[in-house]
């Protein structure tokens, strides 16, 4: 009896193996002389163009140069004004004619540094302690606050990110865009205290 289950056991056992090994073979046979001239379907060849372009491929080339490119705006040095963040050391830019405006460093709940910028005539009633914020600036912010970045910038190493406000809680949306906008274009400048 124990040689019929031992037999049984070993029958088995190879006939696994054979099946095992047959579809093996079989793969490999398909994967090696299947070169019948026709592209498997769900690989992507590279594609070299060596001539002509279509149109739809100019305008494609043109769209990823165009996302590529950004835009420089010049600022007159006389139209810039700058304010001193120093519990976080930079220097931030506005542009010259924007009202008064208050700020605060604050922490996220992650621990982030940021600043926010705020004017009183921007408090609008449809949010609850709406404080008129109009923009905050956020040293190196997480993978989870770059979706509320508007524009970045590196100071020495460091990232920071401008993040402006929706114009869902204040009651002034056309003074809210001039704000934003003072603060918006000369970003690109903010810097190092003492640089």
């Amino acid at each position: 009896m124990a040689q019929r289950k031992g037999r049984r056991i070993a029958l088995l056992v190879a006939s696994a193996l054979g099946v095992a090994l047959l579809i093996l073979g079989v793969l490999i046979w398909s994967g090696v002389f299947s070169g019948s001239g026709e592209q498997d379907p769900y690989t992507t060849a590279p594609v070299t163009n060596l001539g002509e372009e279509t149109e739809q491929q100019v305008e494609e080339d043109v769209v990823v140069q165009e996302k590529k490119t950004t835009t420089e705006v010049t600022i007159a040095p006389e139209d810039v004004s700058t304010i001193d963040i120093e519990p976080m050391d930079i220097t931030v830019s506005y542009l010259k004619g924007v009202g008064g405006f208050s700020f605060e460093v604050l922490r996220s709940a992650s621990g982030t540094q940021y600043v926010e910028f705020r004017n009183e005539s921007l408090a609008g009633t449809k949010c609850t302690d709406d404080q008129g914020v109009f923009a905050a600036i956020i040293e190196s912010p997480s993978a989870s606050e770059q979706e509320t970045v508007d524009k970045t910038t590196d100071v020495d190493g460091t990232t920071y990110g401008l993040s402006l406000s929706a114009d869902t809680c204040t009651g002034d949306p056309t003074l809210l865009a001039e704000y934003q906008e003072a603060f918006s274009a000369p970003f690109s400048l903010l810097k190092a205290i003492g640089e």
